[in-house]
């Protein structure tokens, strides 16, 4: 019941001009580290100026401890390769544990026999396991210092293991569709068996704009971004950054090594960000001006009143369709080519 009047409170913040929620985020980003063995072009992630480190585990269960009950989805990762954290399965079994639901993506480098049969037994219900591309050219000069062979191997080895272990998790094999690889769009799911096949829960075509990334146009925007009203982002260190846009952390809005989650989420930092949304004021705001998720239909009013009923689990349960349906032909019409800018 607690979760459903926050989700009633977070929808009607949003049509409203109370920007004090007087609840907690529904979502929350947890980046366990920004520290990645990959150079993918479509990622920021090392271009990044800040410093790179690992989140303390004393602090991440400090995070969940105090959102256990009242937010409803954690996603443990952010910037980085999360599996390079030393403590990753017991900080993910501690968010498993308090009754959250979690999600992972994984860029495959890491994901042996050993850590596989971990994270299917971790209880951690999205696992994503990116692919880009269905060959090593392709793939290589999009995940640059990536392995083809071998991580498709690994995971191919992940979704065999998940059917003999009968493991419950959704697992989605994400292809982040871009210039360089729609040619194989509809290809990747040829390079798996019929068997591996049946672990896949469905085969995510992500747009290119979805992952942290800054454009160089300004965008006329006509809807303010719903992520200010559901969810926070959490960077290693403890900082809150706007949103996971923000990957170099230029707007801290504070640091929850000093106030709690409830206190930032409802305080003048939060509050100032979502006033400015909604009067569309987004040339005060350098990286929002330039961001085109929030006019490319995933704010919906249908999006955002569903998400005042469904849980965040069923939400993403049917992001892919959601996007395949409303996101993609929006996209390839009005959205402006991603390019980073230093």
């Amino acid at each position: 019941m607690n979760k459903l009047f926050g989700r009633l409170k977070t929808v009607y913040g949003y049509y409203t001009n109370n920007h004090v929620l007087g609840a907690y985020p529904r979502v929350i980003g947890m980046e366990l580290t920004n520290h990645c063995n990959l150079e993918c072009v479509m990622c920021p992630q090392p271009r990044q100026t800040r410093d790179l480190g690992f989140m303390k585990n004393e602090f991440f269960r400090k995070i969940i401890d105090e959102v256990s009950g009242k937010s409803e989805f954690v996603y443990l990762y952010g910037m980085g390769e999360s599996l390079l954290h030393p403590k990753f399965f017991e900080m993910a079994n501690y968010a498993v544990n308090s009754g959250l639901s979690t999600a992972l993506s994984t860029n495959l480098s890491f994901l042996n026999e050993e850590r596989s049969l971990k994270l299917l037994k971790s209880g951690i219900e999205f696992i994503t396991l990116a692919l880009d591309g269905s060959t090593k050219e392709t793939y290589e000069s999009i995940r640059v210092k990536g392995e083809f062979e071998k991580n498709l191997e690994q995971a191919k080895s992940f979704l065999r293991m998940k059917t003999k272990l009968g493991a419950k998790c959704s697992v989605d094999v994400q292809f982040i569709e871009m210039d360089q690889n729609k040619s194989q769009t509809n290809l990747v799911s040829e390079l798996f068996t019929k068997e591996e096949k049946s672990a896949i829960n469905i085969f995510r075509v992500k747009p290119v704009f979805d992952s942290p990334s800054i454009v160089k146009d300004i965008i006329q925007h006509k809807h303010p971004c719903y992520f200010l009203w559901s969810t926070m982002d959490i960077t290693w260190d403890g900082k809150v950054d706007m949103c996971c846009m923000d990957y170099d952390a230029k707007v801290v809005l504070g640091d929850l090594n000093q106030e709690s989650v409830y206190e930032l989420w409802n305080g003048e930092g939060m509050t100032d960000l979502r006033d400015r949304h909604k009067k569309l004021d987004y040339k005060s705001m350098p990286i929002c001006d330039k961001c085109p998720v929030p006019e490319m239909n995933y704010f919906s009013n249908t999006a955002i009143l569903s998400s005042g009923l469904l849980s965040v689990r069923t939400l993403r349960k049917g992001l892919a369709l959601y996007e395949k349906l409303f996101v993609a032909d929006k996209r390839k019409k009005s959205t402006p080519k991603p390019v980073f800018v230093d």
